[in-house]
């Protein structure tokens, strides 16, 4: 009897040592399904440090502006969207508004700004036609789309005496802009020098993603338009805005080339004005 009992304790020793078998599928390579989560789990990373840049931003714009409208140094102006309708944005098509303008000054001397904004499809939820389509693609296009505005500027005039100190100095306007009422919902944008070459303009983008349902889109459908508050800065930028130094010649006929091509901005604006 002991001898039978010091076996089966020797078998169940032996059986407690023995290793589990090993798992067929701790050698397999994982898919490109499998390993998408690691990379989601990046991409979603960065744009949650990207939105916490963006939401530090805005917040400084928020304030600025604040500052502004308590002082009573901002302006009003109502953008109107005469295209706005539910199936442009179903299709993803950009819809303009009419330009509108700000008033500032120079120096001593008004000037006016005028604006546009472009209400478009976010990068990611803008139809691409690429009929190849990966994992990042089939869970983008099942999110609903996304939107946000852009932001065109452009002089549309100004007042200058000519000659004197007056030529010397290049001023740049800095425009920070929100929706109306403004909240800490409210879109807000900075466009930090208005200038360009005629006949291109500045454009800034907001980072403010809407929704189908969002307040500012409810707005349009309701009245095709969207008053926005506008804090006007200028200051002398010292230096020429970039790449129009192509457009002046040799500095001989500088000065007469400079007055002819504002002589003509401020016509082909007047012209746009009228039309508009």
């Amino acid at each position: 009897f002991l001898g039978r009992s010091a076996t089966l304790d020797a078998r169940r020793m032996v059986t407690q040592m023995m290793p589990p078998p090993p798992s067929p599928m701790s050698r397999k390579v994982p898919s490109k399904r499998q390993a998408l989560p690691q990379k989601s789990a990046g991409t979603a990373a960065s744009e949650l440090r990207k939105a916490w840049q963006a939401g530090r931003a805005d917040a400084a714009l928020r304030s600025e502006l604040g500052d502004a409208l308590a002082k009573g140094e901002h302006q009003v102006i109502q953008a109107k969207f005469p295209g706005f309708r539910d199936d442009k944005l179903l299709a993803k098509e950009p819809i303009e508004s009419f330009w509108t303008t700000v008033a500032t000054k120079f120096g001593n001397f008004p000037a006016t700004i005028s604006l546009q904004f472009v209400l478009r499809p976010r990068k990611d939820d803008a139809a691409d036609g690429n009929d190849e389509s990966t994992d990042s693609d089939i869970d983008s296009q099942a999110a609903p789309p996304r939107w946000h505005f852009m932001i065109r500027a452009r002089e549309l005039g100004r007042t200058s005496m000519g000659g004197g100190n007056d030529e010397e100095v290049h001023w740049a306007a800095r425009l920070v802009l929100s929706t109306s009422p403004i909240s800490k919902e409210s879109i807000v944008a900075v466009v930090r020098d208005h200038r360009s070459i005629w006949p291109d303009c500045r454009e800034v983008h907001t980072e403010h993603a809407l929704c189908a349902d969002d307040m500012v889109l409810q707005q349009l459908r309701a009245g095709g338009q969207l008053a926005w508050n506008v804090a006007v800065t200028t200051r002398d930028a010292g230096a020429p805005v970039e790449g129009s130094s192509r457009d002046l010649g040799d500095a001989a006929e500088a000065s007469g080339e400079l007055q002819h091509l504002h002589a003509l901005h401020l016509v082909t604006h007047g012209w746009l004005l009228l039309l508009f």
